[in-house]
């Protein structure tokens, strides 16, 4: 018996795919697809959709619910955070698939604290800790 097709939106599979931090061949690769054929799924090509059981294995890798990729257009809001720390001779990182999960965890929990504290009418405390480049760390 065959499954049945998924009718996804093409541009929110490749909004999650980018936001999990996967190439095409690595998604292809873990969700056990040919490259061609993943590809093709985020392409305009409106004949071929992965199957319900595909679909379910792409929500599962990218850490999101299925009926997200049924939305009309890709999700606003999350955007990574970013790091300014770089040592010398240091290019552009690029985070994993697990990083970029637990940073929008973070980020979802540091919401939710926010609207809990001025749901309660609560002041957040300050963060008083100061650093400085020319105080060694150990000395602290």
């Amino acid at each position: 018996m065959r499954s049945g097709r998924a009718n996804i939106t093409k541009a929110v599979l490749f909004w999650a795919r980018e936001k999990a931090g996967y190439s095409e061949e690595d998604a292809a690769r873990k969700i056990q697809v040919k490259v061609e054929r993943y590809q093709a799924w985020e392409n305009e090509d409106e004949e071929l959709k992965p199957t319900v059981k595909q679909l379910r294995r792409i929500a599962k890798l990218y850490k999101r619910p299925v009926s997200l990729f049924y939305l009309a257009e890709s999700p606003e809001g999350f955007q990574p955070m970013r790091d300014f720390r770089r040592l010398l001779g240091d290019g552009i990182r690029s985070y994993s698939p697990a990083l970029l999960h637990e940073m929008e965890v973070a980020q979802q929990r540091r919401n939710l604290a926010l609207e809990l504290y001025e749901e309660i009418g609560e002041e957040i405390g300050k963060f008083e800790l100061n650093a400085s480049l020319s105080v060694r760390p150990e000395s602290s």
